[in-house]
């Protein structure tokens, strides 16, 4: 049975049957098994979670939910070319849909730049860094302090493989989870970053 998707239009949420089929990525929140034909490590880490979700379930999903809102709360109101944008909520199993980065995450990008001896181009890393700033500064007008910034978040859709004399760059800041909206004063509660 598929999940029944919760999509958001920026005003209020409604339940969507037949909807238009787009490209969105799963955050899941809560395990979810990997299925048939799924890869060793797919598995090893749904066991991993799964063991840990089921020694406290309630505390788990209490943090799930709390993730959730946080996130949603973020993603809700924001609309610039490089945040992910938030395309949907999923119930059962708990999960958020955004859009999906065709590459994947930079950090994996760069890899296969070490992995090569390649060297990235000067105007690439200009282009990246300018965007994930804009990104940034755009977080700062809306009172939205980040808190997670690594090459892990920052997801891309077009990006030069190793040796290309291609330069086109587009990336997005993604992974809202431990964003924290500012008060007025300019504090905010909490503490920031993950491994």
């Amino acid at each position: 049975m598929a999940p029944e998707i919760m999509r958001y239009n920026g005003e209020q949420e409604y339940t969507e049957k037949d909807a238009n089929v787009q490209d969105v990525a799963l955050k899941m929140l809560e395990p979810v098994e990997p299925g048939l034909g799924a890869r060793v490590s797919s598995v090893s880490a749904y066991k991993a979670a799964y063991t840990k979700w089921q020694r406290d379930p309630l505390q788990n999903a209490c943090r799930a939910y709390c993730t959730c809102r946080q996130e949603l709360n973020v993603l809700a109101s924001l609309q610039h070319s490089h945040i992910t944008a938030l395309m949907g909520v999923c119930p059962r199993p708990l999960a958020l849909l955004v859009e999906l980065a065709p590459l994947g995450a930079l950090n994996h990008l760069l890899n296969n730049y070490r992995r090569s001896g390649a060297r990235l181009r000067l105007s690439v890393i200009q282009d990246t860094a300018s965007q994930v700033a804009k990104a940034l500064e755009y977080l700062h007008e809306h009172r939205i302090i980040y808190r997670d910034l690594k090459c892990e978040n920052v997801l891309t859709w077009r990006f030069p493989p190793p040796f290309s004399t291609i330069t086109d760059v587009l990336v997005k800041l993604g992974d809202y989870g431990i964003s924290r909206s500012s008060f007025p004063s300019g504090g905010a509660k909490g503490f920031g970053g993950t491994e």
